[in-house]
């Protein structure tokens, strides 16, 4: 788990009641705390999808800008915001992050009109849950 979190480019903690509940949930985004405190990176965004409150996340990230999917006013911006969060510098280290696939993909032009397409995102891998409220393709 932590060899997961520690190798991960970002962790995105998807905050609800179900995950209070699980002790390994809390424990990796206690890892991914210390990670982002230690290293000093940017590799944690919470994305809240019910009505927890937030004094229930850990001291050190209750001050933290949150996706906040439970609220009517912000759902319309919550997947610009994450895939904001969510961008990979091309001259970044993590090679496994963008690859020569990814690029000539996000890469396309529209033949006739010699336009940008919109950006694909290749899956890397994925955890399934039969708890989410939100899903990710």
């Amino acid at each position: 788990m932590a060899d997961s979190v520690d190798k991960s480019f970002k962790i995105i903690a998807v905050f609800s009641k179900n995950f209070q509940k699980s002790k390994y949930c809390k424990h990796e985004l206690q890892l991914a705390a210390y990670r982002q405190v230690s290293q000093g990176d940017d590799c944690l965004v919470i994305i809240r999808i019910d009505d927890t409150k937030f004094s229930k996340l850990p001291k050190g990230l209750q001050r933290r800008s949150v996706i906040d999917y439970f609220k009517t006013v912000e759902r319309p911006f919550w997947m610009s915001r994450l895939l904001q969060f969510l961008r990979v510098p091309e001259d970044s280290d993590n090679q496994d992050a963008v690859t020569e696939q990814e690029r000539n993909t996000n890469n396309r032009r529209d033949s006739r009109t010699g336009r940008r397409l919109k950006k694909t995102f290749v899956r890397l891998s994925s955890t399934s849950s039969n708890e989410s409220a939100v899903s990710f393709v």
